[in-house]
């Protein structure tokens, strides 16, 4: 993710995206871990020992979806930075050619 965010060549808005996301993602990772932290204790919910495994399940597979997306968006900008990488080596290489052809 700090190879993403110091890459020089994405937008400010491209930026603003990625931290966006992420720090979302993250925000939304805590929050998931405060509840079921706080589900285990036995006097925040009353409720019985199988609900509470229930609660904890939901949030399990909602943990799984999110690092689903993480990883999903994490390729996306990789693929991104990869194609500005090949835009730009392609951009060089143009400008190196009509440099010797100048000559």
């Amino acid at each position: 993710m700090t190879e993403l965010l110091q890459y020089p060549h994405f937008t400010a808005a491209e930026l603003k995206g990625i931290n966006y996301t992420f720090k979302s993602s993250v925000d939304q990772a805590v929050d998931n871990i405060e509840f079921v932290s706080n589900v285990m204790k036995d006097d925040f919910f009353k409720m019985s020992d199988f609900e509470r495994i229930q609660l904890i399940e939901k949030k399990e597979k909602e943990s799984v979806q999110l690092s689903a997306q993480v990883d999903a968006k994490m390729r996306q900008y990789t693929e991104l930075k990869d194609w500005r990488d090949f835009e730009i080596g392609i951009k060089r290489k143009a400008e190196k050619d009509r440099s010797k052809n100048e000559f």
